[in-house]
């Protein structure tokens, strides 16, 4: 996979016979796509489906950084960028499951889980399932 491009400003409509201007793009390679697809994944087999929704925001968060900052005419790497928000991501998916857990924790909700707590009251959740 070559990269893409992508405009930093979206094009106004084309009409007939007028001269289009060039539009400034930034190229993208294959890795600046491709890491953290796979970083993604990689959070998705160990941690969980809503952790690896997480990732791909804060990659595309560090991005915007990098394309909201940068100055013209001037080459600049996206994978710190990139990388960094993905990192961060993972920081922010910890902190989340910390403060679930601690959540859990000092409710005390160890034996039934807050989505079960309303079917307390039947027979087969009175024991030690949860």
């Amino acid at each position: 996979f070559a990269g893409l491009l992508i405009p930093y400003k979206l094009p106004s409509k084309r009409k007939k016979g007028v001269k289009t201007k060039k539009v400034r793009t930034a190229l993208l390679g294959g890795g600046d796509i491709g890491f953290p697809l796979i970083f993604a994944g990689v959070v998705f087999k160990e941690l969980g489906l809503w952790q690896a929704m997480i990732i791909p925001i804060f990659a595309m968060l560090g991005l915007a950084l990098l394309l909201f900052f940068s100055k013209d005419k001037k080459f600049y790497p996206a994978m710190p960028f990139i990388g960094a928000g993905c990192f961060v991501g993972l920081g922010i998916v910890y902190l989340l499951m910390f403060l679930i857990w601690l959540f859990f924790w000092i409710n005390d909700y160890s034996k039934v889980p807050l989505w079960h707590k309303h079917l307390h009251h039947l027979d087969f959740f009175e024991e030690d399932v949860f």
